[in-house]
């Protein structure tokens, strides 16, 4: 992994995927963001008690740090099971609102449409990221 810092927030990037210019990914660390006290600085997590504002804004910083359009995230409530869900434009999260995610009880999220954003939230789990170069499939 290497580590980059963009607009003041440091990212982690695998290797393997740089190659695939039209892959953009990803890894966020808990600093750049506008969190403060327990949930200092960076925090994405929407069910934390993090001040809702200061989780938009980390939302925020983060897409226009790695230049996503915020409408077309894709994101679900993991619950450490073995459940996947192919996605595309109907499954976006942030179109309604970062602080309510439609998708409930899948850990992989699959997906062949461009420029939809699949994002997994992790604590002490790895984050596993997924491209077929081939089929141009992306899973988290």
């Amino acid at each position: 992994m290497i580590e980059k810092i963009v607009s003041a927030i440091p990212f982690l990037y695998f290797k393997n995927l740089l190659p695939f210019n039209h892959v953009l990914h990803a890894i966020s660390t808990r600093n750049g963001g506008y969190s403060t006290g327990p949930y200092q600085t960076l925090n994405l997590g929407i069910d934390t008690g993090d001040e809702d504002g200061a989780v938009l804004n980390n939302y925020s910083a983060v897409s226009s740090a790695l230049e996503f359009d915020l409408s077309l995230l894709v994101a679900s409530q993991q619950v450490h099971g073995a459940q996947a869900i192919c996605v595309g434009n109907g499954h976006t999260t942030l179109s309604r609102s970062p602080l309510v995610l439609p998708l409930t009880g899948y850990d992989a999220l699959i997906t062949a449409e461009p420029f939809i954003t699949l994002m997994v939230r992790v604590a002490d789990c790895v984050p596993v990221i997924l491209f077929d170069p081939f089929q141009h499939v992306a899973a988290v």
